[in-house]
């Protein structure tokens, strides 16, 4: 039957077609929902996250291979752009004030792997890595800790997708970065740091793709 006859068919009394009309709009609606979910080939143009309190931050590719660029727009007007391995092991960050570089706020780290031979989070995996740091308190290296937790799901709005929790820690620090990466778009983001003095919670809530 031609799908816009159903518009024609009588409709008093008719429970058959009732029902018919309830389950074809009940199968069309997560359809609909899901068209304007961001997949991974949108990380071309740029996936954004909306974060509670008024920031947001946008994921795209960067030229170099396995890599991911991501930048962090604070309310206040600050932004701050890191280059991430596999888009999850952080290789620069750079902060800009007013579309400036702010002077001496440049961080580099040096594994010792390309970004594209960086290994991809797997549920209950890890990565322990001895890293090269460059700051504006000179060069240096530290171990970095890369745990990797259990596959669960994760909401933004009506958008749902594969998370996997990773737990970074550092040698000589008792801090703890927690992320979320996202397999089906090949991103993470940064959702705690946990120190002695507590914990930073960021909660992002939106997504959307960059038109």
């Amino acid at each position: 039957m031609d799908r816009g006859a159903l518009w024609f068919i009588p409709f008093k009394e008719n429970t058959v077609v009732k029902r018919l009309l309830s389950t074809l709009a009940l199968t069309l609606c997560p359809i609909a929902a899901l068209a304007d979910c961001p997949t991974g080939e949108n990380l071309n143009n740029g996936i954004r996250f909306q974060v509670i309190g008024g920031d947001n931050e946008v994921f795209r590719t960067h030229g170099t291979p396995g890599v991911v660029e991501a930048f962090y727009n604070a309310s206040d007007g600050y932004t701050t752009r890191t280059l991430l391995g596999q888009g999850v092991y952080l290789l620069e960050v750079l902060d800009f004030e007013n579309n400036e570089p702010v002077p001496d706020s440049r961080s580099t780290y040096g594994f010792p792997t390309t970004p594209a031979e960086m290994p991809l989070p797997k549920p209950f995996g890890g990565w322990a890595v001895k890293v090269g740091t460059l700051n504006s308190d000179g060069p240096g290296s530290e171990v970095q800790s890369y745990s990797f937790g259990d596959m669960t799901e994760y909401s933004f709005g009506a958008c749902t997708y594969q998370m996997i929790p990773v737990h970074i820690r550092y040698e000589d620090d008792e801090a703890v970065d927690v992320l979320h990466y996202l397999p089906q778009l090949g991103l993470s983001y940064l959702a705690e740091v946990r120190s002695v003095d507590g914990t930073d919670v960021y909660s992002y809530y939106q997504i959307e793709a960059v038109q």
